[in-house]
């Protein structure tokens, strides 16, 4: 297993290196469970799934289906670009 490197800055945030983002697939937004052991001096990082951006996500699909075709061009696009529809 490769080690990385990382450094705590002054607002508390520790920044993930390059390879290790590339390598693990993560992308900014992904939730992580912070799993601090004090007796042995590590801290355990878990990608886990957060709910509301795939209810978000299924939400935002069903808007576009059920709009689609039911309204002019204009609307749709709305949906389509997530813009507030002003017609």
């Amino acid at each position: 297993m490769q080690t990385f490197t990382a450094i705590l800055d002054s607002k508390g945030r520790l920044v993930v290196p390059k390879q290790m983002r590339e390598r693990d697939a993560l992308e900014d937004g992904d939730l992580f469970v912070v799993d601090p052991d004090s007796a042995v001096g590590t801290i355990t990082f878990v990608r886990v799934e957060n709910p509301l951006i795939r209810i978000v996500a299924e939400s935002r699909s069903e808007t576009a289906t059920l709009t689609r075709g039911s309204q002019d061009s204009s609307c749709a696009d709305c949906v389509e670009s997530r813009t507030a529809c002003r017609t």
